[in-house]
């Protein structure tokens, strides 16, 4: 249950020289900017006076012992995390895959905890591991401006069949060796992946975000890097048969049980890569002796593959 504690805050807006519409988006462009307002709540009453005053009255979603608490142990979290995952040692580039990774895979989407509030915060994201979209994308702005790392928060909307809710959808945009790019952490958690961390969604430019995701334009600044994305820049988007059974073969002989991969090109089908995934695991084992469960997402061309190791030969 919300504790809550009203805060009756009185600036003095001149109606005739700012609405209420715009009060309002500028408290949105405050909450977006800044996920460590985690008590103060969405939306906020403004209340316009006979005189062409308006007055802000904000409702506190903690008591002040609560928050300052609660902000004692985020600061704790954030501490335990950028150290244990060593982001002062890292480039920006291994900065941003270390925080999509930790937030990945160690929250589980929910939009159902007890304090409904808090799985659209950081609260729930870092400190109960349980969150929404909201909750995902500022836990990864609040974690990405203390690594030093020029980031902003994304309201629009997305597709996505694997979580059952409305369009509404939150992600990040992050400025990049000069160049910017989308990453969607909260598809990622929740992506029918190789069994390990997907990155089907790590840097992706407005054209391949928008198959799935829309937003305003007007705001956001255009994403056009493909090299910043996770397979180009790690080696992994390949053309061809051959280079796809090169990439298992090198990935089973170094004995990893999971890794994706993304496919270019054209014609691209589940039953077209499946077929192609099982011809190659044939040619690899002539003798039979593997077993593994395959993932395509076709948005993004990529293909994920988990071997199951106890039914499966080492090469």
């Amino acid at each position: 249950m919300l504790q809550i504690e009203r805060l009756v805050a009185r600036p003095q807006f001149e109606t005739g020289k700012i609405c209420v519409e715009d009060i309002q988006q500028i408290l949105q462009y405050i909450h977006l900017d800044n996920p460590g307002l985690f008590y103060l709540p969405l939306k906020s009453k403004i209340l316009i006076r006979s005189s062409g005053q308006a007055a802000l009255e904000l409702d506190y979603l903690y008591t002040p012992e609560r928050i300052h608490q609660l902000d004692a142990a985020l600061d704790s979290a954030v501490a335990t995390i950028l150290s244990r995952e060593a982001i002062g040692n890292l480039d920006d580039y291994h900065k941003e895959l270390a925080i999509h990774d930790y937030l990945a895979g160690s929250i589980t989407y929910d939009h159902t905890p007890d304090d409904t509030y808090a799985a659209y915060s950081i609260i729930g994201a870092l400190l109960r591991k349980q969150a929404v979209c909201d909750g995902y994308a500022k836990a990864f702005k609040l974690l990405s401006d203390r690594a030093g790392l020029a980031t902003i928060l994304v309201h629009g909307d997305a597709d996505n069949e694997d979580i059952a809710t409305d369009t509404g959808h939150a992600w990040n945009i992050i400025r990049l060796e000069g160049r910017y790019a989308h990453v969607d952490v909260t598809w990622d958690s929740t992506a029918k992946s190789d069994g390990g961390i997907s990155h089907a969604h790590f840097n992706l430019t407005d054209e391949q975000m928008r198959k799935d995701h829309a937003w305003n334009f007007d705001f956001i600044p255009t994403c056009d890097a493909d090299e910043l994305n996770y397979y180009s820049r790690i080696g992994t988007s390949i053309v061809s048969k051959t280079q796809y059974r090169d990439f298992i073969a090198d990935q089973l002989a170094h004995g990893r049980a999971q890794f994706s991969v993304r496919i270019v090109g054209k014609g691209k089908t589940l039953g077209t890569v499946s077929r192609v995934t099982r011809e190659i695991m044939d040619s690899l084992y002539p003798r039979g002796g593997y077993s593994y469960s395959m993932s395509f997402d076709p948005r993004r061309s990529v293909v994920a593959i988990a071997m199951n190791k106890e039914r499966t030969c080492r090469l």
